[in-house]
């Protein structure tokens, strides 16, 4: 099958953000080289080939508000492609959605694990762009992924089972 005949389909994607970022992480296994992203201030353009039956995927939305086209990163993995922009006006109100439609896309989810809420107390150490980018690339620290747990704090987990009679 080729291109042209190739139905093309939307991927599976987790978006999240922070006061002045909005993160995108679109699910396609091993993408192919020849993938295209393009970035306006008000739209995505992403496709591609990937996954083991190298489908065609496709996006093609409209942001909520404007971007700056000109700050994107791309951080690809095997299983995912990470993109990272910078809002135009990161001071404003966190956007509600992603997409300009007010429409539920069925191909877009909530990224918790990157979310940062308008109102979250705890501010990021460095703060800065090319430091979050750094650390997004490594998955999520150690102390997020446990929640905050001390060490003295006991899991439910950790208690002792009895024995099997």
């Amino acid at each position: 099958m080729d291109a042209s005949t190739a139905r093309v389909q939307h991927p599976p994607c987790k978006w999240a953000q922070r006061a002045d970022t909005v993160i995108i992480t679109i699910n396609v296994e091993d993408i192919e080289k020849e993938q295209r992203v393009e970035v306006e201030d008000n739209r995505l353009f992403f496709h591609c080939k990937g996954g083991h039956e190298h489908l065609v995927y496709e996006l093609d939305f409209k942001f909520f508000k404007e971007v700056d086209s000109k700050s994107l990163r791309k951080m690809p993995t095997g299983r995912e492609l990470t993109l990272a922009l910078k809002k135009k006006e990161p001071g404003t109100p966190f956007w509600p959605r992603l997409c300009e439609s007010k429409d539920k896309q069925h191909w877009l989810k909530v990224d918790f694990s990157r979310w940062k809420d308008e109102d979250d107390s705890d501010v990021e150490e460095d703060g800065s762009f090319e430091d979050m980018m750094k650390k997004m690339g490594g998955g999520v620290p150690q102390e997020e992924m446990l929640g905050g747990l001390d060490d003295e704090q006991e899991d439910s987990d950790d208690e002792e089972l009895p024995d099997l009679e």
